[in-house]
């Protein structure tokens, strides 16, 4: 009797054991999956506020390059130089000659380029180009207001810095004028080199009541006369006038040289906008200038 109930306390005992092993046992698998759900969820935390951080950091920059771009001021930009002279290829089997296109270096480039951000290197794509005529009227572009734009033609496989117009203010509208000084020497390589750059503004003190101006970016003096007024016009100078009748012609020439070439010699009314009529002198080739080193681009600025 004695030794079966010893087997009945070891059974017992044993049965009691299995369950408790047992629960022993899921309680550290419980322990250590929760303690890995923690650290799952502490790592997703910490993702979770780095990928915050980034994306606010960058709502940031992108924010700031909005108000940049919001920020505009306007610009047209002309580049005025002497017109090379019309080049033909060889005869061809039919008899007729085709006309070449001028080379690089005779002409300035057609667009310019520029980084509309201040974000230090971008992708080719994300430049802005910006249209320049060439002897020839053009559009008012906006442009970041506040900072210099730096603007850079295109070669193949880079871009090179060409000019830098200083910074405008917003809402502001000038005109840039891009010259080369033109001589026998640099007729056929006129535009290689960096050109020179002159700054209009409409609302400047010299322009502000005016409804005609000159200004002379030729290499010689010139004599102008407007009305019953009469001027020399001095390299890089400009000389405004205000006339406040309506629809009366006035007489306008210009002549330079000991020979006084005439530059031009008309008759213009002053238009009911107030409107400014502005003439800029500049350097040519007589050769395709009709025999005048000093050309005139005409060009009315609200």
């Amino acid at each position: 009797m004695v030794a079966a109930r010893r087997d009945l306390t070891s059974v017992y005992n044993t049965l009691i054991e299995i369950p408790v092993w047992c629960l022993s046992r899921l309680i550290v698998k419980i322990n250590f999956i929760v303690t890995g759900v923690v650290i799952m969820m502490r790592i997703f935390l910490i993702l979770g506020l780095s990928v915050a951080t980034v994306l606010s950091e960058e709502n940031k920059v992108s924010g700031s390059e909005a108000g940049e771009e919001h920020l505009e001021t306007q610009i047209m930009v002309i580049a005025l130089g002497s017109v090379p002279a019309r080049k033909y290829d060889r005869v061809s089997n039919r008899g007729d000659r085709a006309m070449l296109l001028p080379e690089e270096q005779e002409v300035p480039p057609n667009k310019l380029y520029y980084k509309p951000s201040l974000r230090g290197s971008l992708p080719p794509s994300k430049w802005k180009s910006l249209n320049i005529t060439f002897n020839n009227m053009s559009s008012m572009h906006c442009v970041p207001a506040g900072r210099d734009l730096v603007l850079y033609r295109k070669l193949a496989g880079h871009y090179e810095l060409y000019v830098v117009i200083p910074s405008g203010e917003v809402g502001m509208k000038r005109l840039i004028v891009l010259t080369q000084p033109f001589s026998e020497s640099n007729k056929g390589d006129l535009w290689r080199k960096n050109p020179k750059l002159t700054i209009i503004d409409r609302e400047s003190v010299g322009l502000r009541d005016k409804q005609f101006a000159i200004k002379n970016l030729s290499q010689v003096n010139v004599l102008h006369a407007f009305d019953n007024e009469v001027a020399v016009v001095r390299r890089g100078k400009l000389i405004g006038y205000e006339r406040n009748k309506n629809g009366v012609l006035y007489h306008l020439a210009a002549s330079y040289g000991a020979q006084r070439k005439i530059i031009y010699n008309l008759a213009v009314h002053m238009r009911p906008d107030k409107a400014l009529h502005l003439y800029i002198l500049y350097d040519a080739d007589p050769i395709t200038n009709a025999g005048r080193s000093v050309a005139v681009f005409r060009i009315m600025l609200q």
